[in-house]
């Protein structure tokens, strides 16, 4: 069987070292013997990017590592050092990985994330504007799990995954000509795309969708959630990011369990 890979949340690992939720660090030290809770590029983005916003900082890199060296070091006793990591035209692996390594590659990338942010507000702000009165959204979030399969909806996925350019190129170089698991893995790069697009839809048709001050931080929660498919679980305890991850983990046949943080306390074997 080997030993499961538990993908947690970044704000589950501020948990575990400020202690603001027992149940959870009674549940991380009971099953961290065995096993495997890997950090990604994105926890590490979710430390550098606050700290780079609030500081002008002439040295980033040496500014980073010191006013986060806290949360380094509790990345990597909590994981062991164990990382996913993407590989340009490859599958992501698992591997072992000092924190302060990856974070000098965020940092060194850390200038497209202004734009991305831009450009996150501004599409939260047209979905919103699209359902002012979240009616539509008051409909949509009640559907269930599997809504994305076989509907009108499922379809228009469907077409907006094949019409689009970067998606098209991806797929080309993987060799798929079907959006599906495990095909869509084959490529850190087509995976990105393709959950990037899918989680996009929801928000386009108002599925649990996020509020426009939290632009910043669902790049981070898509983030997650694409690198936990490489995981049997992906915990968190934003009930918004679990429901959308299932919906999503659910069309494409992913095999990775989306589960709240109290069920993961609840869970008695992995």
């Amino acid at each position: 069987m080997g030993r499961k890979k538990i993908y947690l949340d970044y704000n589950l690992i501020a948990y575990y070292f400020d202690r603001s939720n027992n149940e959870f660090c009674e549940k991380f030290d009971l099953v961290k013997d065995f096993c495997d809770f890997p950090y990604s590029p994105a926890h590490l983005e979710e430390i550098a990017v606050p700290i780079m916003k609030q500081h002008k900082l002439e040295k980033p890199l040496e500014a980073v590592i010191q006013l986060g060296s806290d949360k380094l070091n509790n990345i990597s006793l909590m994981t062991r050092n164990i990382e996913l990591l993407p590989r340009e035209g490859r599958s992501t692996i698992l591997t072992h990985e000092m924190p302060i390594d990856c974070l000098k590659r965020v940092i060194k990338y850390y200038h497209l994330n202004e734009a991305a942010e831009k450009n996150e507000e501004d599409f939260l702000t047209k979905c919103k504007d699209g359902d002012p009165s979240g009616e539509i959204s008051n409909t949509v979030s009640n559907l269930p799990e599997n809504f994305l399969r076989n509907t009108d909806f499922g379809r228009n996925l469907e077409n907006k995954l094949e019409l689009d350019l970067m998606c098209a190129i991806e797929a080309r170089k993987a060799r798929i000509t079907e959006f599906r698991w495990p095909f869509i893995g084959r490529t850190h790069q087509l995976l990105e795309r393709t959950l990037e697009l899918t989680f996009n839809f929801l928000e386009e048709i108002r599925f649990k969708p996020e509020s426009i001050s939290k632009s910043r931080s669902r790049i981070h929660d898509v983030s997650h959630a694409i690198y936990a498919t490489s995981a049997d679980y992906f915990v968190s305890n934003d009930p918004k990011l679990i429901a959308k991850t299932k919906v999503v983990y659910n069309y494409f046949n992913i095999k990775t369990k989306a589960i709240s943080l109290k069920e993961f306390i609840d869970i008695k074997h992995f």
